[in-house]
């Protein structure tokens, strides 16, 4: 079947997260091939699974559905991240962002703290 976004988006979220269809189908509490279905276009998720697929990756319904750069849908438990985040100095947002370069590059060692302390 042919890819549409719906499906674009399910591969594009999985890989952004570089976890395998086994791993997003336990997340969105679905089996491997159900959600294998989703991805590559034989099969549509329904209104119930689009919703908990927006609040799990935090992608909107509307981008879902419209294809809208809407505002991104923050899941409940980031929400409280978020306002310390909104609330913070400049220092504390540097600090985040070394710390959030590191975890996203732990694997690979590439981080820019890591290169600065070379």
């Amino acid at each position: 079947m042919e890819d549409t976004r719906i499906t674009k988006i399910f591969r594009e979220e999985r890989m952004k997260r570089g976890i395998s269809q086994k791993e997003m189908a336990k997340l969105l509490g679905l089996s491997r091939s159900t959600y294998a279905t989703y991805e590559n276009g034989t099969r549509m998720p329904g209104v119930a699974m689009l919703k908990k697929f927006s609040q799990e990756t935090g992608v909107s319904l509307d981008a879902i559905l419209q294809g809208d750069d809407s505002p991104v849908h923050v899941p409940k438990k980031i929400e409280p991240l978020m306002q310390k985040l909104m609330e913070a100095d400049d220092e504390t947002l540097k600090q985040v962002e070394i710390f959030l370069d590191f975890w996203e590059n732990r694997k690979s060692g590439t981080s820019k703290a890591a290169a600065g302390k070379k």
